[in-house]
């Protein structure tokens, strides 16, 4: 009787194994940023997704393929960003570039920070964001990946 409810037992956990869809890895990104700032998941991939899409447009295309071998499932995070507002960025960036100088990284730093409200955060969390993630491109990619990011990000 006990030989018989161990098997049992074993069938019911093999099969709830092949039946339960198997979840993505981890991603320790991701996870460095929910545990560091206390965020959900979602916030912290839509503020990485943001970041990574803000780098893309100021790093080489051959920097930015490097930072796609370095930055986990990189291709799901850009997706997770949110949707910039339609003009408001340009709009905003353009009145702050003519009191800041730079008109690309104040567009930059108001398309982020628009980012992360509509993901419920505080804008000083990009700060916060920014230091983790080139933290993990530095300890994964090295200096030179990482110093390009930090001048597409600024």
């Amino acid at each position: 009787m006990l030989k018989q409810m161990f098997n049992r037992a074993l069938l019911c956990t093999a099969l709830l194994f092949v039946f339960t869809p198997l979840q993505a890895a981890a991603n320790p990104l991701i996870d460095m940023v929910t545990q560091q700032l206390g965020v959900s998941p979602t916030q912290a991939s839509g503020g990485l997704g943001a970041l990574l899409s803000t780098a893309q447009k100021g790093m080489s295309g051959g920097d930015f393929a490097a930072l796609g071998d370095v930055v986990p499932d990189m291709s799901s995070l850009l997706a997770a960003a949110p949707t910039q507002v339609s003009g408001d960025a340009d709009t905003l960036g353009s009145m702050a570039s003519g009191l800041l100088g730079d008109s690309e990284a104040a567009s930059n730093a108001v398309a982020l920070n628009q980012a992360f409200s509509s993901l419920g955060l505080d804008s000083g969390m990009v700060g916060q964001y920014s230091k983790i993630l080139l933290d993990f491109v530095e300890s994964e990619g090295g200096q030179a990946l990482m110093e390009s990011l930090k001048s597409a990000l600024i």
